[in-house]
């Protein structure tokens, strides 16, 4: 965590830096810790994928499945509309998780 917390320091903005740390603290079963942060990347970022299903999985976040499904294809939409480029910021903060994560 304190590399990242380090990171911050110079990039404050950063959903990234913030999902990682709430992975990071879920792993280590901080779970407070890790929903405050990944609802701070969510706040920064609210058509951040992965933070949505991060919190949906493991907090409950949007309990009605179908909410949570209607508001995920809104963002990949958006997505298609935008055409991010591969690697880009909005490529990765519309990005889902991959299915092992």
């Amino acid at each position: 965590i304190l590399p990242l917390t380090r990171a911050e320091i110079y990039d404050p903005f950063n959903p990234f830096i913030k999902i990682k740390k709430a992975e990071i603290y879920f792993v280590f079963n901080h779970l407070p810790e890790a929903k405050e942060e990944a609802l701070k990347a969510l706040e920064l970022e609210p058509d951040f994928v992965s933070a949505l299903y991060f919190l949906h999985k493991n907090f409950n976040f949007i309990p009605d499945e179908n909410a949570f499904k209607t508001r995920i294809n809104t963002i990949l939409k958006k997505r298609t509309k935008i055409n991010p480029r591969k690697g880009s910021y909005v490529f990765r903060l519309f990005q889902p998780p991959r299915v092992n994560e």
